[in-house]
């Protein structure tokens, strides 16, 4: 992650930011040659017809629900448009439950999660991705608009975090303010780096843990699914919280880069909560 966004700061200053979006072109060309090589096809079996419907509603209700909490910070949480989506997310997601219930092949069985070790690790994962995805987006912006370094020097800023327990780092970021960049940036990265490494590793093996072997590669795609959503839902809270903080701040009478900087404060101090929920979710798996 730290990685891309290293890249990420070198294609911006160098080609320009649209560049960033054709990193996954040679990814995408490599994978699809190599699929076919190094992938042996299954042996004909009773084949399982995929869970169409399941796909559909899950996929567009979390659509809406992102939509819905990216919106409802700019455009009002009683507007039309927000209320629509919300009302659409709820809708989808409850048909998803009850199609769930009722299919042959599901796509997602709900009788997995009475593996507990499976739902903490997909739990702890949902947070991880929530305040991961949050805090490599936020990064990169205060960087910029609030620290005004430039897109290469703000991804090499982060090099540090590719080397190296979330919540205590962020909260230290949060709050270092005019500490320096070493002891109120540096530090913190590097700090924030140790408790990614453990926590993808023991959140990805609690959610395999005690699993079928024959539920193995469902196991193994639900966790990262769990941390894609958590992404997604993650960055519109904690986002649609920071702009809203930024723009009561503006029209509180303060500059821009104060309010932006109070703005990601509160966005910062999301994902403390978010790693240590996920923390204490792990130790009450631990302790019984």
């Amino acid at each position: 992650s730290a990685a891309g966004v290293l890249l990420g700061g070198v294609l911006t200053t160098g080609f320009g930011w649209s560049s960033v979006f054709f990193v996954n072109v040679p990814v995408g060309i490599q994978v699809l040659v190599a699929i076919p090589l190094l992938i042996t096809r299954d042996r004909r079996g009773t084949a399982e017809r995929m869970d169409a419907a399941g796909a559909a509603t899950a996929t567009l209700g979390l659509a809406a629900a992102v939509a819905a909490l990216s919106e409802g910070g700019t455009r009002g949480w009683t507007s039309q448009i927000v209320l629509g989506l919300g009302v659409a997310a709820l809708a989808l997601l409850t048909a998803f439950v009850l199609i769930e219930r009722r299919a042959a092949h599901p796509l997602l069985p709900f009788a997995f999660f009475r593996n507990r070790d499976a739902l903490a690790g997909n739990t702890v994962m949902l947070l991880v991705g929530g305040s991961t995805v949050a805090l490599f987006f936020a990064l990169s912006v205060y960087l910029q608009e609030v620290l005004h370094l430039d897109a290469l020097s703000a991804g090499l800023s982060q090099l540090p975090l590719a080397l190296a327990l979330v919540g205590i780092g962020v909260v230290w970021f949060a709050l270092a303010g005019g500490t320096g960049f070493v002891a109120g940036f540096v530090l913190p990265t590097i700090v924030i780096g140790l408790g990614l490494g453990a926590t993808f590793v023991t959140a990805t093996q609690l959610a395999v843990r005690g699993v079928a072997e024959s539920d193995s590669g469902l196991a193994s795609g639900l966790v990262n699914t769990a941390q894609q959503i958590g992404g997604a839902l993650g960055l519109a809270v904690l986002g649609g919280i920071a702009s809203a903080q930024t723009a009561a701040l503006l029209a509180a009478g303060s500059g821009a880069t104060a309010a932006t900087a109070g703005g990601f404060l509160l966005l910062f101090l999301g994902v403390a909560l978010l790693a240590l929920i996920g923390a204490a979710v792990t130790a009450l798996v631990r302790s019984r």
